[in-house]
């Protein structure tokens, strides 16, 4: 590979993490101060304007435009700069762990990170203690990280992880700001924090399991389940952003669930028979069930505030799915939810009923077509399995109450339907049921969106 296919890979991946970082940060104008902020080391500017000078391989002769663009010491030749150049990133990428001068920067990242926090929920107390919490994760993983061996886990990789982290966190307190729920509901919006929680202890758990030393085939699933689970992280917090409002009832929030879809991925990833690129997250979510069902609850969450965005400017003039206490909480909770057995599927069964019937009206459902909606009772099985399973297995016993038999044979179509051949009893058979009523669910809100017209 010749000198300048090595500049022009190594400028491809900076941009694309420059451009996540960005398009994660865009909705506010604080995060993009804080993009500004964070500016990359001297020497990749050096070698993004190297890149401008040489626009294609004919052209790599002109030695002194390079050496112009570049302004290298007298002594130094345009070449030999541009080598300088690609061994300072490959000490950045191969031995960051080792350069103290480095791990400076990274704490410097993480004071500014802080800084930027506290200036946000500074009003806030019991916030900010909790993302002070958070953040101490990250700061003491960070001393043993640079101990690590750097092919293992390097201070590049932990420092993306832990930016992850901070560009979801700040930036989601940083809409509740905006929108008032910091100052009107601190509990609420303490715990509308699950998913970065999660993710920080996710991200010392996996520290923990690459400092055992495992073998490099296992340290590069291990460092793909970051991958997976930083990438998650940034979609779920951006679509509960795109969600948040003050609720208008005065509810306390749900009791917290467990969200442990980053360890059930990470064990699929351990177990699956082969892992080509732990940096794509695309291979990951094919090779685990538990991504692709994640991917899945993000979708249908996006279609929610799409069927929102679309009813207001429909003849019904104002949102399907109302942002409850209960279900900005969802919102938080499903993506990485898991479903093994019968007492976390009536959670999830929860989720979908605080969505599609509390979150659209009870018992005047605003996708209705006789409360002004688009669909008909024909087009809402949906609606109905999810209200039998609720209030005929997983939060009532069908023995209870009136026509007990009847109610054991409504049970039993339903399961049929989603697609079950025997009575739900191990884990195999809930998440069969997750999968499903996710996949309906889909299905049902774009059955929603296509339905419903501009108002002229």
């Amino acid at each position: 590979m010749s000198n300048l296919d090595q500049i022009g890979q190594i400028l491809a991946k900076v941009a694309e993490d420059r451009a996540q970082i960005e398009r994660a940060l865009a909705p506010s104008r604080a995060m993009v101060d804080l993009v500004r902020a964070i500016q990359p080391p001297a020497f990749l500017l050096d070698i993004e304007g190297l890149a401008k000078a040489i626009q294609s391989p004919t052209q790599f002769a002109a030695i002194a435009d390079i050496a112009k663009m570049m302004e290298p010491p007298a002594h130094l030749t345009a070449v030999s700069q541009m080598m300088t150049a690609m061994q300072r990133e490959h000490r950045l990428i191969d031995e960051f762990a080792r350069t103290p001068r480095i791990l400076e920067d990274v704490m410097k990242q993480m004071a500014q990170m802080r800084a930027l926090s506290e200036s946000i929920t500074a009003p806030y107390r019991t916030f900010q203690e909790m993302m002070r919490s958070q953040a101490s994760i990250f700061e003491g993983l960070s001393a043993r990280v640079a101990g690590l061996d750097a092919i293992k886990f390097s201070i590049p990789q932990f420092s993306q992880a832990m930016l992850a982290w901070d560009v979801a966190s700040i930036g989601l307190a940083n809409r509740m700001n905006d929108v008032g729920l910091l100052a009107r509901r601190e509990m609420l919006s303490a715990r509308l924090f699950e998913v970065p929680s999660a993710y920080a202890e996710f991200v010392r758990h996996t520290t923990d399991l690459l400092a055992a030393d495992p073998v490099p085939n296992i340290a590069a699933r291990l460092r793909g389940s970051l991958n997976l689970a930083e990438n998650q992280l940034l979609e779920i917090t951006d679509v509960v952003s795109a969600f948040v409002a003050i609720p208008e009832d005065d509810e306390e929030p749900d009791a917290i669930r467990i969200l442990d879809a980053p360890f059930t991925q990470q064990y699929e990833l351990l177990s699956c028979e082969f892992v080509e690129d732990e940096n794509d997250t695309a291979a990951l979510t094919i090779a685990s069930p538990t991504a692709q069902t994640v991917e899945l609850a993000h979708r249908v969450l996006g279609l929610v505030t799409q069927c929102n965005e679309a009813a207001k400017t429909s003849a019904l003039g104002a949102e399907i799915f109302k942002p409850t206490t209960r279900l900005m909480t969802v919102f938080v909770d499903l993506p990485w939810f898991s479903v093994t057995d019968r007492f976390r599927f009536g959670d999830f069964v929860d989720c979908l009923y605080f969505i599609f019937y509390e979150g659209a009206g009870t018992d005047k459902l605003r996708f209705l077509d006789k409360h002004g909606g688009p669909l008909t009772n024909a087009d809402c099985d949906l609606i109905w399995c999810i209200k039998h399973l609720r209030n005929k297995w997983s939060r009532h016993d069908p023995d209870h109450g009136k026509e007990i038999q009847k109610s054991w044979a409504e049970l039993a179509a339903k399961f049929i339907w989603l697609g079950l051949a025997e009575h739900p009893t191990d884990t195999r058979h809930f998440q069969q049921l997750h999968r499903k009523l996710l996949e309906l669910a889909e299905d049902f809100l774009k059955n929603i969106l296509n339905k419903l017209t501009l108002k002229p």
